[in-house]
């Protein structure tokens, strides 16, 4: 879809800096169909907003669990849709709107981008909370929102 192709190209720049990957709109789905780099992402996102919690910044509920990854989970094979299945598992305990996620088959058979970049756009929105650099397009959104 050509509407999709600014979101994803902020995601794609956004996951590169945050997860200091080459990851680009033409590779999306290749980069990420194994599930390790999201785990990685939610990892990121709880250590950030376990640390804010300690100094008493924020006051939010987090998922009670880091998420495990098989590392050499190789694409289309079951521990790739493990680790998706537990990246989606900790944005459903954090609180992501199920509107807002996808399955597991979406992204390890390359079967719907839609759904994983609404999920990693409300992620980046989680991530902006506690303090990771946001994509563009939020920071757009955050702007616009102060001057309302």
């Amino acid at each position: 879809e050509q509407s999709l192709v600014p979101l994803k190209e902020d995601i794609c720049q956004w996951l590169a800096k945050t997860l200091e990957i080459d990851i680009s709109p033409k590779t999306f789905l290749d980069v990420l169909d194994n599930g390790v780099y999201l785990c990685k992402l939610v990892n990121i996102i709880q250590k950030k907003a376990e640390e804010g919690i300690k100094i008493g910044k924020f006051k939010e509920k987090l998922p009670n669990c880091k998420v495990r990854c098989k590392e050499r989970a190789s694409s289309g094979s079951w521990f790739a849709r493990d680790n998706t299945s537990n990246f989606i598992n900790w944005c459903r305990e954090y609180g992501i709107h199920d509107d807002c996620l996808f399955e597991a088959e979406d992204l390890v058979a390359h079967k719907q981008e839609k759904p994983i970049i609404v999920c990693l756009m409300e992620l980046a929105r989680v991530g902006y909370k506690f303090g990771l650099e946001p994509p563009t397009l939020i920071k757009l959104e955050k702007e616009i929102e102060t001057e309302q």
